[in-house]
């Protein structure tokens, strides 16, 4: 029997006492869904560490992500990366993504080598500034 992982890790810095206080109000809705977690989050210094080490959803940190990025830094991007993993050398079983995020939307990459779509998606970063 083989273990499958959904991990990723990944910070948002430089937060204020006004963000600390809307993480903090928001991000359960974001974290845990039908009592399942979709993503483990801790603050470390002026930051919030978002991870998985065994089952994240990436889906989530991205919305949530999102609805930070827009209630306070509409400007800026995030990147999150992360790795689909395997207990066993099962074949198929190991890839990964990214999804650049803005206030604005996300584009997605189903595997973190597929170049063409991320160059698409450094191309494509002008739509995340809303003009």
């Amino acid at each position: 029997m083989a273990d499958y992982y959904t991990q990723f890790s990944t910070m948002i810095e430089n937060l204020s006492t006004e963000e600390v206080v809307w993480i903090k109000e928001n991000i359960s809705g974001y974290a845990v869904e039908d009592d399942f977690s979709q993503f483990d989050y801790t603050f470390v210094g002026d930051g919030l560490w978002i991870y998985s080490e065994e089952d994240g959803v990436p889906d989530a940190v991205a919305g949530f992500v999102q609805a930070f990025l827009k209630e306070f830094r509409p400007q800026a991007i995030k990147v999150i990366g992360w790795a689909n993993t395997c207990s066993k050398p099962r074949v198929d079983s190991f890839w990964g993504g990214m999804a650049v995020v803005s206030a604005f939307g996300q584009i997605w990459s189903g595997a973190i080598t597929d170049q063409e779509k991320l160059e698409q998606a450094a191309i494509n970063l002008e739509i995340f500034k809303g003009t």
